[in-house]
Parts: C-alpha cells; structure tokens; sequence
C-alpha cells in the first residue's frame, strides 16, 4: 500500500495534531491548579450557599434586525 500526502497536507496534519496535544495538555494543567475540597468544607460551601435557585435569568440579552 502506498500512500502519498503532499508537504503542505502534511504539514496541515502535524499543526493540527500539536494543537490538539496542547489543548490537552493546557486542560490538565488547569485541572491539576484547582485544590480539592475536603468533605468537610463542601459541606460547609452547601450550608452557606445553598442550592442555586431554579429562576434563571439573561446576563447579556441583543436584539437584531433583520
């Protein structure tokens, strides 16, 4: 079997398989930055917060004409 890519199809494929590990690696990065929470504290968060009331409303809201 042979398979033929041209230099700039190549190139294509390797940026983005580079991008696609960075993503990765930028996401476990921030993952590992956020400290764990004991069981003692998530209680304590719940008791102070509560749950998040069920109304929802618009932060940003754009009106467009068409």
């Amino acid at each position: 079997m042979h398979v033929s890519l041209e230099t700039k199809e190549l190139k294509k494929i390797i940026k983005e398989a580079i991008k696609e590990l960075l993503e990765e690696e930028r996401i476990e990065n921030f993952l590992r930055a956020i400290p764990s929470v004991s069981q003692k504290e998530m209680n304590n968060i719940k008791k102070i917060h509560k749950k998040p009331s069920k109304k929802t409303e618009s932060v940003y809201e754009e009106k467009l004409e068409i």
